[in-house]
């Protein structure tokens, strides 16, 4: 970490690859999720975020944590990172790792889908809703 944030992040976020595939190594999801958080909550690396919230969300690292998911998304999100804000806007529309608040849901996954998200089109398509907000 005594190189710029942006490149230690990076370097991390690249390492937590390494472990999640087992690239060059056993692979292991523990440490790929140690690489991947700091890289995330300290590094502000938003692919870190994705990577750690997917891992979470499916328990590939041991248990589901939907808390934990929710949490990563949302700060892929505040990243700027429009599968963020779909990973969040979903979990958020189905109430998982946190309290359901449709119409903030639906704004996200609209938002993401404008951002030429494909797959928060394809959630609002399978939820029977507009892929885009009209505003005025």
């Amino acid at each position: 970490r005594s190189q710029p944030q942006d490149q230690w992040a990076r370097n991390c976020f690249a390492l937590g690859d390494m472990y999640r595939r087992g690239m060059g190594t056993v692979q292991d999801y523990e440490r790929a999720k140690i690489h991947y958080s700091a890289a995330c909550l300290e590094g502000r690396h938003g692919r870190a975020c994705l990577q750690q919230a997917y891992i979470a969300a499916k328990g590939s690292a041991g248990e589901v944590d939907n808390d934990q998911a929710r949490l990563l998304y949302d700060e892929a999100c505040s990243l700027n990172e429009p599968a963020g804000c779909a990973g969040l806007g979903n979990m958020m529309y189905m109430g998982l790792g946190g309290t359901r608040n449709r119409s903030r849901a639906v704004t996200l996954l609209q938002e993401a889908c404008a951002a030429e998200f494909d797959w928060a089109c394809t959630r609002l398509i399978e939820y029977g809703l507009p892929t885009r907000l009209d505003r005025f």
